[in-house]
């Protein structure tokens, strides 16, 4: 069959949207229901394709990629392009990357009768429009959420048979992200030799509060008086750093406190590998890939109980479940892994890292997503 993908971007790496769309769009190619692929990226360029290999290789992926900063004529052009692609090349069905790509798909779907599979994270659900995003969950024929978390959020929008969503926990690099030693470079230039060490790695963004850092900042106050060596780092940018900043001042713990910038996943690896204990209590996380990085390092995590977490932890067989509202519950977890007073398959790195592997790897990954494409067309 021949399938018409809409993707925003696709990037290195197993984090955001574009490194899942890579290697979703691997997976999906990789089946032997799919014969030829139409990509149609709205961001990034030709070179593109050198990501997709072997696939792309074999002549079954052909890229159509916009230019690095789309503007709204771009935008325009791309949903143009889509439209004549699917007139003139009929393709069997169209997956739609985003819910922010619904009106081309549903379109298509209106207009040449042309079946789309509905890819969803958790926190676009609620920034689309509800009625757009109401009709294309109606009318997908499949969709992919996240986590059951991202499911029972779809179904809260838009009632509909709930059979047709289908949780894909998204897999994680278990090359790049290893256990290892922590870089000696990283720890004097954050002084971190000697310290026990809290991580956080994500946006520091003012509409992703959710992701708990001011929380964790909060039991960093409440942890301090018994762990003197307690360091907290921060990995991540954005324009909420000021506010988390502020937040360490007043509960006195700025010079706890590391605000480490951006970092790109070899980096990142570094990070990891620095930490004791991973922690991010997030409320609306669809998933968080980062856990899974953390845990592919060995480390021991901490996420919040009511979200996608969940699902990335598996129910708290991965790491510990908080109410991510409760920085005093938190501060216990952290307390009870730096004591050591969970069980071992909480901690031990070689026990997290295989655990995660089994259920999170691409090959993994990979298999699920044959399995939804052949219950999709069995034929």
């Amino acid at each position: 069959m021949r399938i018409l993908f809409l993707f925003g971007e696709i990037s290195e790496g197993s984090g955001g949207i574009q490194g899942y769309s890579r290697h979703l769009l691997k997976a999906v190619c990789a089946s032997p229901v799919v014969l030829d692929a139409e990509v149609l990226l709205l961001r990034g360029s030709p070179g593109i394709t050198a990501l997709l290999t072997p696939p792309a290789s074999q002549g079954r992926i052909r890229i159509r990629a916009g230019g690095p900063r789309p503007s709204g004529l771009s935008k325009v052009r791309w949903a143009t392009l889509a439209l004549g692609q699917a007139v003139f090349h009929r393709p069997d069905a169209v997956w739609c990357g985003h819910v922010n790509f619904l009106p081309v798909a549903l379109t298509l779907h209106y207009g040449l009768r042309l079946p789309f599979i509905l890819e969803t994270h958790a926190w676009e659900l609620a920034l689309a429009p509800r009625g757009i995003l109401s009709r294309g969950i109606r009318r997908a024929r499949m969709i992919h959420a996240a986590s059951r978390f991202t499911k029972d959020l779809i179904l809260s929008i838009q009632p509909v048979d709930a059979s047709k969503i289908r949780v894909l926990p998204r897999p994680a690099d278990f090359n790049t992200f290893t256990p290892g030693p922590a870089p000696p470079e990283l720890l004097e230039r954050l002084h971190l030799s000697g310290k026990r060490v809290l991580l956080t790695v994500g946006r520091l963004a003012s509409t992703e509060r959710y992701k708990g850092h001011a929380e964790v900042i909060h039991a960093v106050k409440i942890l301090a008086p018994k762990f003197t060596d307690l360091r907290y780092v921060i990995v991540g940018e954005g324009d909420d750093r000021a506010r988390l900043e502020r937040a360490a001042q007043e509960d006195g713990v700025r010079d706890r406190v590391v605000f480490a910038g951006p970092a790109g996943p070899d980096e990142c690896v570094g990070y990891y590998r620095a930490c004791d204990v991973f922690v991010m209590p997030s409320r609306f996380e669809g998933f968080g890939i980062v856990y899974l990085e953390a845990l592919a390092c060995g480390k021991p995590v901490i996420a919040g109980n009511g979200d996608g977490s969940r699902d990335a932890l598996l129910d708290g067989r991965l790491g510990l479940l908080v109410n991510p509202l409760s920085p005093p519950e938190i501060a216990a977890a952290i307390e009870s892994i730096l004591d050591k007073r969970v069980g071992s398959s909480l901690t031990d790195p070689a026990v997290l890292r295989e655990t995660a592997r089994e259920n999170f790897s691409f090959e993994v990954f990979g298999e699920r997503v044959k399995e939804n494409l052949a219950y999709l067309w069995p034929n």
